[in-house]
């Protein structure tokens, strides 16, 4: 079977019809989110969870609905039929089915590359660089965490000059892992909303959203448009933890502050690794991103979330119904 071939069958329908459903959930997404000035990220994440979960059950249901959806008769009215522009041929030699298969490919290759492989990094990370320090040093954090009325959780400090703060919800008991770096570089109040931030994480016990949300990213490794959607919510929950340890603290401009430190310098990475220099760049926006939404203070009121939600859903919904 040719490429061509393939994409015509009903696994190559799933496939392409789920990436298209995906792009147009997310173009819609995206634009009413800004239309209607939703910066509060807990709702702004509800909605980009469309993207997310809407066109892995799309397909099936479409045609559980409508059995006749994939025939000529149908698609000749649909809004976009997808089979009409694999057999156009670029230039007059480059297949578009060619041109979306490499599309697919890549996108394989950047969750392999990027997202697997850093959070087998994290893993392995905070289970195996346990670093074991006086009391002198590990004294702050301890009664960080008891201001903070942290639930019983595991922290580990290990031996990296970097700034080093993150949180694994892998394994039974979640934990925070933070460097000498950190300690060194920042003051009481900057770790308090650093660590206050990490502990908002583990108080969501959000773990089974998001790891609902990677499945989905694993399931849909094909799809490009799921990498910036995954991206975006996770963006999203860095925030609402950001919102919760401003809350908690009092002290927003400190934990803007505090960002800051995490900075990834450019100077030192190569203009041959382009997988590197991306990866930075990636991260540093979404630290501005962050800094400049706790410096403005983000208006967090939207008027009536769920009617606008079920619009955004129907609205989704009936669109991608009529693209093939």
């Amino acid at each position: 079977m040719d490429i061509h071939g393939f994409l015509n069958s009903y696994i190559g329908n799933y496939i392409v019809q789920s990436f298209l459903h995906s792009l147009t959930a997310a173009v819609l997404v995206g634009a009413l989110i800004r239309l209607w000035k939703i910066e509060n990220p807990l709702i702004a994440q509800k909605f980009r969870s469309l993207v997310i979960l809407l066109p892995i059950f799309s397909f099936p249901v479409y045609y559980l609905l409508n059995p006749i959806r994939g025939h000529p008769s149908f698609r000749m009215e649909a809004l976009f039929d997808s089979s009409r522009w694999l057999d156009l041929a670029l230039w007059g030699s480059v297949p578009v089915s060619l041109l979306l298969i490499s599309l697919f490919f890549g996108a394989l290759l950047v969750l392999a590359c990027r997202e697997l492989i850093t959070l087998a990094a994290q893993w392995i990370q905070s289970r195996r660089e346990a670093y074991p320090v006086n009391a002198a040093v590990q004294s702050p954090v301890k009664r960080i965490l008891r201001e903070l009325h942290a639930p019983i959780l595991d922290d580990y400090v290990i031996e990296n000059n970097d700034p080093v703060l993150f949180t694994t919800l892998i394994g039974p008991k979640p934990a925070i892992v933070l460097s000498l770096g950190l300690l060194r570089i920042l003051s009481y109040d900057q770790l308090k909303a650093a660590l206050g931030h990490e502990v908002a994480h583990t108080i969501r016990n959000n773990r089974l959203f998001l790891t609902v949300l990677l499945l989905v990213r694993l399931l849909m490794f094909y799809n490009p448009v799921m990498l910036f959607a995954f991206n975006a919510a996770s963006l999203d929950e860095e925030k609402i933890c950001d919102d919760i340890a401003a809350f908690w603290t009092g002290k927003p401009q400190v934990l803007a502050d505090t960002l800051k430190r995490f900075y990834i310098k450019e100077e030192g990475i190569g203009n041959s690794n382009v997988l590197e220099s991306v990866a930075v760049y990636g991260t540093n926006m979404m630290i501005k991103t962050r800094v400049e939404r706790l410096e403005r203070k983000a208006n967090q009121q939207v008027c009536l979330p769920w009617l606008k939600f079920a619009l955004t859903l129907l609205t989704i919904g009936i669109i991608n119904y009529y693209i093939v």
